[in-house]
Parts: C-alpha cells; sequence; structure tokens
C-alpha cells in the first residue's frame, strides 16, 4: 500500500513549482510593455552613457523636432565611444542634412556611418524624401523638372 508519507518530498516540490508559476502568470507588466520602458529607464539611471544620449537623442529628434538638440546629444554619443548602434551614425547624419550643415560635416557623418556600418540597407540620408540625390546634386540633376 502506497502512503501519502512515501510521497511527501515530490508533494513539496510540485507545491513550490506551482505557486511559482501562479506567480509567473499574474505578473501585471506584460513583456512589451517592459520593453518599452527601458530606454526611459536606462536614461534614469545611466544618463550620461552613450545608449542614454542616443535614446535621448532621438526622442529630441522624432519626437520634440528640437535638430539642435538632437545634433548635440548624438555627438555626445560619439563621443563616448558608442560604436555598435546604427542609428546613432544615420541620425547623426540625418540631423546634418535637415539642419544644412557644411558639405564636409555630412560627409563626415556619412563617412563615419558607411565606416562603421558598410553592409547597411539604410538609404544615404542625403538622400530622403523630396532632397535630391547625392550622386546626382548639382545644376544637371534639375533638368526636365521645370514641370514639376
Amino acid at each position: 500500500m502506497w502512503r501519502v508519507s512515501n510521497f511527501r518530498f515530490l508533494i513539496i516540490v510540485m507545491s513550490l513549482g506551482a505557486f511559482l508559476m501562479a506567480l509567473e502568470v499574474t505578473d501585471s507588466t506584460p513583456e512589451a510593455e517592459k520593453e518599452v520602458l527601458y530606454p526611459y529607464l536606462m536614461m534614469q539611471l545611466y544618463p550620461e552613457r552613450g545608449e542614454s544620449l542616443l535614446y535621448r537623442g532621438v526622442h529630441a529628434f522624432a519626437v520634440e523636432k528640437n535638430l539642435a538638440e538632437a545634433r548635440r546629444l548624438f555627438e555626445q554619443a560619439i563621443a563616448t565611444g558608442l560604436k555598435t548602434e546604427e542609428d546613432l551614425f544615420y541620425r547623426y547624419a540625418e540631423v546634418l542634412v535637415q539642419l544644412e550643415a557644411s558639405e564636409a560635416e555630412i560627409e563626415s557623418a556619412v563617412g563615419l556611418w558607411r565606416q562603421h556600418f558598410p553592409y547597411s540597407r539604410r538609404p544615404d540620408p542625403r538622400e530622403g524624401p523630396g532632397m535630391v540625390p547625392a550622386a546626382r546634386a548639382g545644376p544637371s540633376s534639375l533638368r526636365g523638372r521645370e514641370s514639376l
């Protein structure tokens, strides 16, 4: 005859497992919400890290439309030595194009982006919507557009 005392250890382990499973199931914060909160948490904990400066720069660029602030933050992030985020170099070049910075600054930024991410599939930031493509820029590229 089997007794409950023979299975006491198994019952304890199974009860503990069921309790931990119930805790995991009742977690009130969904995973998607945790991922959204991560950048903001990192910005608060480590405001001077390159990733935090990048997040703040993207926020200034995309949400606040403050291009001068975005440029300052992107330059600080690059100065920290952050080289693993393509967004940093690409957005920095985009900001310079939109701020109509000097051609040398834009070329330098695009060169940095291409140096660190030579196989990127993103279009050249100088060729954004409504811009004349950089490879064809010049008076000859405007021929035939008078009717537009």
